[in-house]
């Protein structure tokens, strides 16, 4: 009785309705008293003192002022899940934290904030109206819409599968046969292989090293492998490898040169034309409020620039965001992609041309978690467009390979290398993709990514891209690097094929916001060719700008 006299007393003095003062009270129980199997006086005191420093600072407009999902502003209502009959995720009302003025206006100030520029004197030479809108040619095969059948012969036989392609590229590429790395050799010879530790669930150290053979070349067997003698290497637990060396005593491989590359059969051949492109990584709201001011300043960005293409990389609803980490929202995943991110979206086709495309995440909690990743649902329109994770695409004669997984930041953990000279770290973890021919040649994968092996014909690299994006939360860049290739003749026969070196350029945009302050993004304008053999780097120019 005298606990609801208080909070009777309580309301009265706050001005609130007896209502609203439960559910505040109830939310408060919920995440400060979890404990708690009753309520005390103590408590309510506890609450009383909580909001009293709660409404000091919202009058002083210093911290974040509590809204109602109903009365937010993004051009259409939350459908009332009670109503649907969906199972709310929180016991309490649901609220939403706004961003404070102080870090509205941060966002409105460095709305596209010029950091650092990649081919700073190149000039655009096409249309900067967005106009000109043209197809988009996905190369990859489609992702399978099944799942959670990553069975043991299916890992066998992807790891198999990509260790034989290896040996069958090394073949024809030096005229000679690969010999079984669990048979003495005196000689220099062939080795290929996929690269293990010796102890499960360890880093990988130069002592530590283990090279497993294909099944069909050496029966699965496992050697240790020597690299005292290589001048330099970078390599990577899954990494298939060939290795000239010798084998002496038929359990230890003295390597003396590694090769992880094989060169691409490229066709350069094609028409290209100029467009300009934005690339943003979510999250895409702070880490205070579920408001998305962030992706609001940048669709504000592009109806400025009107870019001929927006490609947004997941997360879109993150499950690392504090608030759905916690269950302390009562709407579904869905509602919130649909109105949060669609909703604010819509605003760019009115106002646009620009040609909408998303690719998922595995940080999604709206989408399937396992990777590769098929494309999310998105509305039927002809400027918006879903695309799996990874994809490899064509726009207008340019090819782009795009993945929203942090490739960079796991492989810089795993990673172990010597060189002879200085090397660009952040280009060479990227160019690992370029060599492997896969968007994840890491094996066993990360603990935050489930991959799954009986979709991994999505992982291949159909095509050389001339420019690769990879997401990181490393600091964002442009960098160009180079693969061998072998270039196809006008006539596109593949008889006469020529050894080259092609440019690639590995960006990573950086996190549209990284906790709750603005992040970055990157602007891509694209020249078209010149000629067949004017490469990427010399026509395109990368600009890297804060939110």
């Amino acid at each position: 009785t005298d606990v609801v006299e208080e909070l009777g007393k309580l309301a009265k003095d706050m001005g609130l309705e007896t209502k609203k003062l439960v559910g505040l009270f109830d939310k408060f129980m919920t995440v400060s008293r979890q404990s708690n199997t009753s309520v005390c006086l103590e408590d309510v005191d506890a609450f009383a003192r909580e909001q009293a420093v709660l409404l000091s600072k919202s009058k002083a407009k210093s911290v974040f002022a509590k809204t109602e999902w109903d009365e937010m502003d993004v051009g259409k209502k939350v459908p009332d899940v009670n109503a649907m009959g969906a199972q709310k995720i929180s016991p309490y009302v649901a609220r939403s934290n706004a961003l404070s003025d102080r870090i509205e206006s941060s966002f409105e100030s460095h709305n596209g904030c010029l950091q650092s520029v990649f081919n700073a004197e190149l000039e655009f030479e096409g249309d900067s109206n967005g106009q000109g809108i043209s197809e988009v040619e996905i190369l990859n095969k489609k992702c399978q819409s099944t799942y959670m059948m990553n069975t043991l012969s299916r890992r066998v036989g992807y790891l198999e599968q990509r260790i034989l392609s290896m040996e069958e590229g090394i073949e024809k590429m030096h005229d000679c046969k690969v010999h079984s790395i669990a048979s003495a050799c005196q000689d220099m010879a062939l080795f290929c292989g996929r690269i293990c530790c010796d102890t499960e669930g360890s880093r990988l150290n130069p002592q530590s090293v283990i090279l497993e053979g294909s099944i069909a070349t050496s029966k699965g067997a496992r050697v240790r492998l020597d690299l005292s003698s290589c001048s330099e290497y970078r390599i990577f637990p899954g990494q298939i490898v060939a290795v000239r060396g010798k084998n002496p005593t038929g359990f230890c491989i003295v390597a003396e040169q590694m090769l992880s590359t094989l060169p691409f059969t490229v066709d350069r051949n094609a028409t290209t034309k100029a467009f300009s492109m934005v690339v943003a990584s979510g999250p895409f709201t702070a880490a205070d409020n579920l408001m998305y001011e962030p992706l609001k300043a940048l669709i504000q960005y592009c109806e400025r620039e009107k870019p001929e293409v927006l490609l947004l990389l997941g997360p879109f609803v993150d499950e690392d965001h504090p608030d759905i980490g916690r269950g302390l929202i009562d709407v579904t995943f869905e509602d919130i992609f649909d109105v949060k991110i669609m909703g604010q979206l819509e605003a760019l086709h009115q106002n646009t041309d620009t040609k909408l495309i998303l690719l998922p995440s595995v940080r999604d909690v709206h989408h399937d978690v396992a990777f590769p990743q098929g494309p999310l649902s998105v509305p039927d329109h002809p400027k918006t467009l879903g695309i799996s994770n990874p994809s490899t695409i064509r726009y207008k004669g340019t090819v782009l390979g795009c993945s929203s997984i942090d490739w960079l930041m796991s492989s810089t953990r795993e990673e172990i290398s010597k060189s002879s000279g200085p090397v660009d770290r952040m280009t060479s973890l990227a160019s690992q993709i370029l060599s492997q021919r896969s968007y994840y040649p890491m094996y066993p994968p990360a603990e935050n990514v489930a991959l799954d092996v009986g979709r991994s014909n999505t992982l291949e690299l159909v095509a050389l891209p001339e420019i690769l994006l990879t997401p990181s939360e490393l600091a964002a860049f442009a960098k160009p690097t180079t693969i061998q290739s072998r270039r196809l003749d006008s006539d596109h026969s593949g008889k006469n094929l020529k050894e080259n070196c092609e440019e690639v350029i590995c960006i990573n945009p950086g996190r549209l916001t990284k906790g709750s302050t603005a992040g970055t993004f990157a602007h891509v304008y694209i020249n078209q060719k010149a000629s067949i053999e004017e490469s990427i780097c010399k026509r395109c120019k990368v600009e890297i700008r804060k939110l």
